[in-house]
């Protein structure tokens, strides 16, 4: 078997309306610089028309899904796994995309001389394309542009993070103004 058929028979095994996206981050502590990678994977819940896709008649979802986190910094590094939520278009989202995640992890977080379990919740907000949606074939890739604040919170205290996340694969084509604001390729 090809490795594009073995692409092809794993993507269609998948949920229906399931994407993925992969995405790294950078962040700020009053400690220190955090700079860290994920993967999350998504399939839409529940669809309407309106906020946050703004204009057209364009259907809104909210996506389920999982996510998996780690990062590394001066003193060690962490890893985070749990489930999210997203409140995107399923066309242009006019007011970005909102996304919710919640988890568990592993590491050295706030005030921690070693490792320790935590607890995590993040807020991002920003742009999310899926070019399948607009007939562009990326096996159910989304790229994503988003600014984040996390809490981490373990027994010994808690943290505040502040960063950008951002998709490799933003930047490649069809690259245009459109797409960059979370809208089709045109």
């Amino acid at each position: 078997m090809s490795a594009l058929g073995a692409v092809l028979l794993a993507s269609s095994m998948l949920p229906r309306g399931f994407e993925w996206t992969y995405l790294t981050s950078g962040g700020y502590t009053p400690r220190a610089a955090v700079l860290g990678a994920a993967a999350e994977g998504s399939v839409p819940v529940l669809r309407w028309s309106g906020f946050p896709s703004g204009y057209g008649g364009h259907r809104s979802e909210l996506r389920a899904g999982v996510f998996a986190f780690g990062a590394t910094r001066l003193g060690g590094g962490l890893v985070e796994i749990g489930v999210l939520a997203d409140v995107t278009s399923a066309y242009h989202a006019s007011w970005g995309t909102f996304t919710m995640r919640l988890g568990g992890g592993y590491g050295l977080a706030a005030r921690e001389r070693s490792d320790r379990p935590h607890a995590t919740a993040t807020l991002l907000y920003g742009v999310r394309s899926a070019l399948d949606h607009h007939g562009v074939p990326r096996f159910g890739e989304a790229s994503v542009a988003r600014l984040f604040v996390t809490h981490r919170r373990s027994l010994d205290g808690g943290e505040w993070v502040v960063g950008v996340e951002l998709s490799p694969t933003f930047f490649l084509p069809p690259i245009t103004w459109w797409r960059l604001a979370g809208g089709p390729p045109r």
